[in-house]
């Protein structure tokens, strides 16, 4: 059984064993405050009535006179609309001289009843009864006593019992506990709902935790966890520290192989210019082999310096202190920086910028990748070409920024694996290649700021030449 599933089942059980009792409990108080005031009412209409029953010095009720005012008062009850009492009368023995519900009680013993009992004992007599003609009811009973005065004191000579059947209250109790019930109901699902709500709140920075170590697992490049539960935010932490330092090891290793394996292609060019420099030559064939020196050392130190950058922006898992700034720096920087090489080679850089277009990130990691972009176009361009930088407006408030050449393109074959580490095409005239680092780092930087990349060639607009858009 799953861990949301089990707090959910403890959540779900946990609440319906509490609903069951305070159910059971509802009801048992609303019967008990029924009961009280049933039988508060029945006390007052028993002392009322215990006064119209006349008692002569010997001790003699006179029922039939009781009668007679009984069916009066009766009249009168139906014509109010009011609730309808049954009553009887007993003697100092217990034995019914009257009863409103039936002549054949009239002569019964009911010196044993808990009413006539306590009563005549001068104790507050009360009892419930089963009501034998409507099943699953009670009858309630309250009596009061018959005194008269004597030379003693009052003295009690019967018993007058007012009787509600309890028909009458289980209709009103029935409803306002099936009202609670509804209530009571809507609660527990509200309960269910809140306690659903509460395992999806704690389980789901598990599942965001699972997800990041599963993209750990497969290589890629998780996204950092910022969870809203601080003591599983501090797990997540761990985790993070724990891949940390687990992959900064693999990442020397990484880099050192591939450093090891880059640089000895050029570093063996060197060596071998520089030998056959010592031995004598021409000045056209030194030249030759001092010019393929300066080449080779620039690779390499392009090597490194990409090397580099691409183990920086691998490291991060987000941008550490992401600001505002304008696109147009950013373009204004790499013409300043790379105004000398683009007129050396007769190309022209035209900005298609609006003033005002800011983005949202590292300001020096769009440079670089902007850059390299150049840079690439620039290998790829013909004299005397001209290579555009172009930023639009997307509906969804980010931007679309294209980097076009007039070169020569990519080939179908090689679009899919532009961006793969290493992966370089030959340069048009030199048959040089590149690292195969730059648009590999261009891609990080870009996914680093949440944003995608593409390439289209050849453009569409001129059947030649490279497109690279950046969304962002």
């Amino acid at each position: 059984m799953s861990f949301r599933r089990r707090i959910f089942l403890t959540f779900f059980i946990s609440l319906f064993l509490q609903s069951v009792v305070a159910a059971f409990w509802v009801r048992n108080e609303l019967r008990e405050k029924y009961a009280y005031l049933i039988e508060a009412n029945l006390k007052k209409a028993a002392d009322s009535l215990s006064y119209l029953v006349e008692v002569d010095p010997t001790g003699h009720i006179n029922s039939e006179k009781f009668r007679l005012g009984w069916e009066r008062y009766r009249t009168k009850m139906i014509e109010l609309d009011e609730s309808l009492y049954e009553v009887y009368i007993t003697n100092r023995e217990g034995t019914v001289l009257f009863s409103s519900r039936s002549a054949l009680e009239i002569g019964k013993d009911y010196s044993k009843w808990n009413d006539v009992y306590k009563t005549m004992r001068g104790k507050y007599g009360t009892r419930t009864t089963k009501n034998p003609d409507i099943p699953f009811t009670s009858d309630y009973y309250v009596a009061a006593p018959i005194s008269v005065n004597g030379p003693n004191g009052p003295r009690i000579e019967g018993v007058l019992s007012v009787i509600e059947p309890n028909v009458q209250v289980n209709p009103m109790l029935l409803s306002t506990i099936k009202q609670i019930s509804i209530g009571l109901g809507i609660i527990g699902l509200a309960m269910i709902l809140l306690s659903f709500s509460t395992v999806i709140w704690i389980t789901n920075p598990l599942d965001q935790i699972q997800n990041y170590c599963l993209d750990v697992a497969n290589g890629k490049k998780p996204r950092p966890l910022r969870l809203n539960v601080p003591e599983i935010q501090n797990l997540a932490n761990s985790f993070s520290k724990m891949r940390e330092a687990l992959e900064g090891k693999k990442h020397v290793e990484k880099y050192t192989q591939l450093l090891t394996h880059e640089m000895k292609s050029p570093l063996s060019s060197i060596l071998a210019s520089s030998e056959l420099c010592l031995h004598p030559l021409s000045d056209e064939e030194k030249n030759r082999f001092l010019l393929n020196i300066v080449t080779e050392t620039k690779r390499s130190l392009g090597l490194l310096e990409n090397l580099l950058s691409l183990a920086r922006v691998e490291s991060l898992e987000a941008l550490r202190e992401p600001k505002k700034f304008l696109l147009h720096d950013v373009i204004d920087r790499i013409q300043k920086d790379m105004g000398f090489v683009l007129q050396s080679k007769d190309l022209t850089l035209v900005a298609e910028v609006e003033a005002n277009v800011r983005l949202h990130g590292d300001f020096e990691l769009v440079y670089l990748a902007l850059r390299n972009l150049v840079e690439n176009a620039m290998d790829f361009s013909s004299q005397g070409g001209k290579i555009f930088i172009r930023a639009t407006a997307n509906e969804d408030g980010s931007f679309a920024i294209r980097v076009l050449d007039e070169g020569s393109g990519i080939p179908d074959f090689a679009l899919a694996r532009v961006f793969d580490r290493f992966y370089s095409l030959e340069r048009p005239g030199t048959r040089r290649k590149g690292s195969g680092l730059g648009l590999n780092l261009v891609k990080e930087i870009v996914e680093l700021h949440n944003g995608k990349i593409h390439v289209v060639s050849p453009r569409p607009d001129i059947n030649k030449g490279t497109e690279v858009v950046i969304q962002i």
